[in-house]
């Protein structure tokens, strides 16, 4: 099979764990933000392993330019306003704890 790809095309990766929605013992839905992941403190995103973005191109996420290349997400979730999704250049860790020195930047979830 061939597939033509544009030679503007941008690959772009997203490699994340499902997390569960429920309690495995009890079968309650599971409370994320607030729950699982408190207020206000840095978290991975899905489960197990941590988020990575891989892209060929730079990318513009809100307000920040991520440089073509591999990167770990994790989120911040806040009960005051928006929760902030975090990029970092820290990559091949589990995901917590999260190590703010290595942040790209971050930008607000809305």
């Amino acid at each position: 099979m061939r597939l033509d790809v544009p030679p503007n095309a941008t690959l772009v990766s997203v490699t994340c764990g499902r997390p569960y929605t429920k309690d495995p013992k009890t079968g309650e839905p599971l409370k994320f933000c607030g729950g699982l992941v408190a207020w206000d403190k840095a978290d991975r995103l899905g489960a197990d392993e941590a988020t990575l973005l891989l892209t060929q191109r730079p990318l513009v996420i809100g307000n920040l330019t991520v440089p073509a290349g591999a990167y770990t997400l994790y989120i911040v979730p806040s009960a005051a306003g928006p929760g902030k999704l975090a990029i970092t250049t820290n990559i091949g860790k589990w995901g917590v704890p999260v190590d703010k020195k290595s942040d790209l930047g971050r930008v607000e979830l809305t």
